[in-house]
């Protein structure tokens, strides 16, 4: 359990989740008026940034209760008043997988590790999440929040589209994805794989997904410092000239099939 008391009248408090699967993140003080704790709880079903929200029953004990939808736990946004403390505002979460849950400190190594099989682990996913058919916006967002991805930066416009930005603990991997009223996009880059480790995820992952698509392969010039041949996979959609393809290229905003040190991967409808 974490509190910090603020000069301004406000108590922040934080309870991580716990082997119980329970946490929670509230605010409260004597700054905070009935008013204000409803208001914020609105706001933030309304703005929609971290999950979706729809509104709840509060019973009789809430003045204010949304709850999250396309979860695999429970997560509600209330208001309601505690008897010695006052109105309190917050996110209180149930039924969250322990395992699921990144650890907050630790040792450099557990929060910097970049190595080959966190990073492939972490890119596989971003290529899972992409490219998985029949998701609506939203819950492919928090597909990603999931997995343990932080939204490193967000652009919201008045006319619904939204770009995300989407990183790994230890920046291994990133994703931009945008959706609203053009169509979705949604890409990836890994800055510890090469082209050849990301084709083997897309190996991987992609058959999975659209079994059927057929593989093509772009070999790249040879590494001189491994006298290795760069391999690049494409998967493309054999039933129509206009299909979807899902491809590696190397990393660095270059188009080409060379080792690079790192990768990234698109995926569209060829044209």
């Amino acid at each position: 359990m974490h509190s910090k008391d603020q000069a301004f009248g406000l108590t922040v408090e934080i309870k991580l989740i716990d082997s119980s699967g329970n946490g929670h993140c509230i605010v409260y003080g004597p700054a905070l008026a009935t008013g204000d704790a409803e208001a914020a709880a609105e706001r933030f079903a309304e703005d929609g940034r971290l999950m979706q929200m729809q509104m709840a029953d509060p019973g009789s004990t809430l003045t204010r209760r949304y709850s999250a939808t396309g979860l695999p736990f429970a997560a509600e946004m209330l208001s309601y008043g505690a008897d010695g403390v006052g109105p309190v505002v917050g996110l209180v979460f149930a039924g969250v997988d322990p395992a699921s849950v990144s650890p907050l400190g630790g040792s450099a190594q557990t929060t910097t590790s970049t190595d080959s099989a966190s990073a492939r682990t972490h890119f596989a996913n971003a290529v899972r999440f992409c490219i998985q058919p029949g998701m609506s916006p939203e819950t492919r967002a928090n597909m990603f929040r999931q997995a343990g991805f932080v939204t490193r930066s967000g652009d919201y416009s008045d006319n619904g589209d939204t770009t995300l930005v989407f990183a790994t603990p230890d920046g291994s991997t990133e994703v931009e994805f945008y959706y609203g009223q053009m169509p979705e996009h949604c890409f990836g880059s890994s800055k510890s794989l090469g082209v050849t480790e990301a084709s083997e995820v897309l190996d991987q992952v992609v058959p999975q997904l659209y079994p059927g698509y057929t593989r093509h392969v772009e070999y790249g010039v040879d590494n001189p410092n491994t006298g290795k041949t760069p391999t690049c996979v494409r998967y493309e959609d054999p039933t129509t000239p206009i299909g979807y393809v899902v491809a590696v290229t190397a990393g660095e905003n270059s188009n080409r099939c060379s080792e690079v040190g790192s990768s990234s991967f698109y995926h569209s409808s060829r044209v």
